[in-house]
């Protein structure tokens, strides 16, 4: 009579325990984009049906480089600097992960693991972007394009003059300088020469600058006017709408 209550309990378990797994469904887009310095929500949403949360069954980790850093158990989160859970939106199957103060090194695949009677674990893709700064100035003979604080370390760079693009030829330096900063981005420098005679004229320079973190070309513009053997500068306006 033992045998067949303890297979009759067995198989009510199973039951049991297959519909809550078969509800339990984890998902997160691909891939989050943020700036340096934002707070980035990486989401992670989960569902069990129509059951209820028993929050006593439940557990949360989010991991990131195959180290936990972020755990909810039980009711209680355990987590790094810098990273929270809204344990609010728990009841709505939301536990996105909160990265404030988003760094370069922050760059990289978390995976959210939803564990209740069984785990599922999805995966998102957090990429930083850093807006350049552009400044131009003058040395000697020549124009300075500084693009300084940017991330990735992929930009393009463009002399324009009165709003057509250079010639690459021997006034422009084909070697431009990029190095890299203490917080990950990168700064560099192209040069222009503007010695009086030559190819060169009159006229408005501007430097254009091409990144992933912006949403159209960034320009700075400048005004440049021969008085003999003098070169006058006047800076103009810079151009610039900030996104990703």
């Amino acid at each position: 009579m033992a045998r067949p209550l303890l297979d009759t309990f067995c198989l009510l378990s199973w039951i049991c325990c297959s519909s809550v797994c078969s509800a339990l469904k984890v998902s997160d887009p691909p891939s989050h984009k943020a700036l340096l310095g934002s707070t980035a929500s990486l989401p992670c949403t989960f569902s069990l049906g129509k059951s209820p949360i028993d929050h006593s069954a439940l557990s949360i980790i989010w991991t990131f480089r195959d180290k936990e850093i972020l755990r909810y158990n039980k009711g209680r989160t355990l987590s790094q600097a810098r990273l929270s859970l809204d344990a609010q939106a728990i009841e709505e199957g939301r536990v996105s992960l909160s990265v404030s103060n988003v760094t370069v090194s922050d760059e990289g695949t978390y995976t959210c693991v939803v564990s209740y009677n069984m785990k599922q674990e999805q995966g998102v893709k957090l990429e930083v972007a850093a807006v350049p700064m552009v400044t131009i100035s003058r040395s000697k003979e020549n124009l300075r394009c500084s693009v300084s604080g940017f991330y990735p370390v992929d930009i393009g760079v463009t002399w324009l003059r009165d709003g057509e693009p250079i010639p690459h030829s021997s006034n422009i330096d084909k070697a431009i300088r990029t190095r890299s900063n203490a917080d990950g981005t990168y700064t560099l420098n192209n040069s222009l020469s503007v010695a009086p005679g030559g190819d060169q004229r009159e006229g408005t320079y501007s430097c254009q600058v091409e990144h992933k973190s912006l949403p159209e070309p960034l320009l700075k513009d400048l005004q440049l006017v021969y008085r003999g053997e003098t070169i006058t500068l006047s800076h103009s306006r810079a151009s610039c709408i900030v996104g990703i």
